[in-house]
């Protein structure tokens, strides 16, 4: 949550260095929400918490949907109102293509996914001719570890971030340091990836729990590797990342199946 926030605040002073309002636009949340088919996010103008759903789908998907939730954060700061009018998409595209000039999202992506939002279609014709800038050759990395939950303290010690969107422990340090932090991971006996710094990523370990009138899909569920749980009376698995999730709901469509 953190990197994605940080990544945010950097759009907000490139296109608003000159702004009065910018630290204001800055006195925002983001949390984790749940899978919605009506809706991929939204934002609480009330608590300036924006909340993201669906973290199953694309990358550049999920950011487009960030950034469109960060638009109404900024348009409310500016008329104390917001909807999907003019004035909205004003402050929503140039965001958008400076999240394109940073490298945080691919228009490709952006242009050939399938339309699973409201403005999908009105994104795909405001890029379509659009050129991002030729970004900087970053001089930093980003390593993101997973599955180290024995490991955690350590890795608080050497100041890597949980963050929640990606179920990761997360850090950003200079490429020539990372000969030597990978030597550390690699005796901790941690898995991890090394990535671009302006990389995001949301898929991470996915907890998902099946709850209902469970009785006839028992053996299927074993089968499937949930395990049964008494004092939640669910079954629970985790998948290595939300991929998997959208066939787990088709095949057990009539329980509950929830995931975070």
């Amino acid at each position: 949550m953190y990197q994605i926030y940080k990544m945010l605040c950097r759009l907000l002073e490139d296109v608003y260095k000159e702004d009065k309002l910018l630290n204001t636009y800055k006195k925002f949340y983001i949390e984790k929400g749940n899978n919605l088919k009506s809706r991929n996010g939204c934002y609480n103008t009330r608590t300036n918490h924006i909340i993201i759903n669906n973290l199953y789908r694309d990358n550049s998907a999920i950011m487009a949907t960030i950034i469109h939730e960060l638009a109404h954060h900024v348009d409310y700061c500016q008329r104390h109102t917001s909807d999907h009018s003019q004035k909205f998409y004003d402050v929503f595209f140039p965001l958008l293509r400076k999240g394109l000039d940073l490298g945080y999202y691919s228009k490709e992506n952006l242009i050939n996914y399938k339309s699973d939002a409201s403005d999908s279609n009105k994104i795909k014709k405001h890029l379509e001719n659009y050129v991002p800038s030729v970004k900087p050759e970053s001089k930093t990395i980003r390593i993101r570890v997973y599955n180290c939950f024995n490991q955690k303290d350590k890795l608080k010690e050497l100041k890597y971030r949980f963050d929640s969107l990606s179920s990761t422990w997360t850090k950003v340090l200079s490429i020539d340091d990372l000969d030597a932090e990978v030597k550390t991971l690699t005796s901790m006996s941690v898995d991890y990836k090394v990535m671009s710094s302006d990389t995001v990523e949301f898929k991470g370990n996915v907890k998902i729990t099946i709850r209902g009138e469970t009785y006839d899909y028992k053996e299927e569920l074993k089968k499937d590797g949930f395990r049964y749980d008494n004092k939640t009376k669910s079954w629970t698995k985790s998948i290595p990342d939300w991929s998997d999730y959208p066939s787990v709901v088709a095949k057990y469509r009539r329980l509950d199946v929830k995931a975070k």
